[in-house]
């Protein structure tokens, strides 16, 4: 890094570690996650550096920030996957006309999480079915 970029990097490290620092001091409970706002400054700024160097100065843990900036890398991806024209991997995106479900008046859907876990619906409810999945997804 020249020395332009090390200042601005620093600069935007401190005004993090500050904003951290308050958040931290006005949580509610220890146990509240960090804002989604502050993690996304964080996986910009370990982009710019090192995960090392970025979780060390905010306190954060460095293995959950990795996981952080290699989701942000895989999301991306997507993007670019998406706008390409081509869908992202893992997902399948299927249309159905309202009123018309599967031959004997069923719909069944199958979603697998990351994590292996599963979920089996069956059933004609497609607004039920789909917080059902939304849950289970943890969206």
């Amino acid at each position: 890094m020249s020395r332009e970029p090390e200042a601005a990097f620093e600069e935007s490290l401190e005004a993090l570690v500050q904003r951290l620092s308050q958040w931290r001091a006005t949580r509610a409970s220890v146990r509240s996650s960090i804002p989604k706002d502050l993690w996304q400054e964080a996986v910009r700024l370990a982009g710019a550096s090192s995960v090392w160097r970025v979780s060390k100065a905010l306190r954060l843990n460095a293995t959950d920030l990795k996981r952080r900036c290699e989701g942000a890398k895989r999301g991306r991806k997507g993007v670019k996957r998406a706008q390409a024209g081509a869908a992202p991997s893992g997902f399948v995106e299927v249309e159905a006309r309202a009123g018309a479900p599967a031959a004997g008046g069923e719909v069944v859907v199958e979603v697998q999480r990351r994590d292996g876990a599963k979920l089996s619906l069956r059933g004609a409810d497609g607004p039920a079915m789909a917080g059902l999945m939304h849950a289970f997804l943890g969206g």
